[in-house]
């Protein structure tokens, strides 16, 4: 039995619909790019599903209740988050399957990773951040401890702009 308040906050899964179409729709986040979103707040549902690149494009349980943030909610984290302008920008691709593997990894190990897209010499890159930090020492901090994790490549840290801290800040 839920409320109505908490009803806003639940997202049912429909028949064959992935981790892509659920963060799609309007009502949840508008951007497939925001399924790490609904994966960590929802690990305890999703963590069991299996981890390779298509994950995302698999269909979920129909009828799964997925945990989703609400605007009220995105506008009190970006409160307290509100000096915590540093991420790690930890890998940069141009194709999915190399980025969702390592994304749910990062998102298992506790961390708030999340992906956005730029779009450089007409190649669209895809962009695998890890946030939100108070400093580039704590971003630095953070940045080792994920280079131990994944043994790859080489992560940097970085101060955002205001406009991917209000996008991504606030889950």
């Amino acid at each position: 039995e839920t409320t109505e308040k908490e009803a806003g906050r639940y997202y049912i899964v429909k028949k064959g619909e992935s981790l892509y179409d659920v963060a799609s729709r309007e009502e949840v986040y508008g951007n497939r790019l925001k399924w790490p979103i609904l994966y960590r707040f929802n690990i305890d549902a999703l963590g069991g599903l299996m981890t390779e690149g298509d994950v995302v494009e698999k269909a979920l349980p129909e009828g799964l209740k997925l945990r989703i943030i609400v605007p009220d909610e995105v506008e009190e984290n970006l409160e307290k988050r509100s000096n915590a302008r540093w991420i790690v920008n930890v890998l940069s691709a141009t194709t999915n399957e190399n980025i969702i593997p390592i994304a749910i990894t990062l998102i298992k190990n506790g961390h708030t990773a999340y992906l956005t897209q730029t779009t450089i010499k007409g190649k669209v890159w895809t962009r695998l951040r890890v946030g939100f930090f108070a400093g580039k020492e704590e971003a630095d901090a953070q940045r080792e401890r994920i280079k131990d994790l994944l043994h790859l490549g080489d992560p940097w840290s970085v101060k955002l702009g205001p406009m991917e801290f209000a996008e991504f800040a606030g889950y």
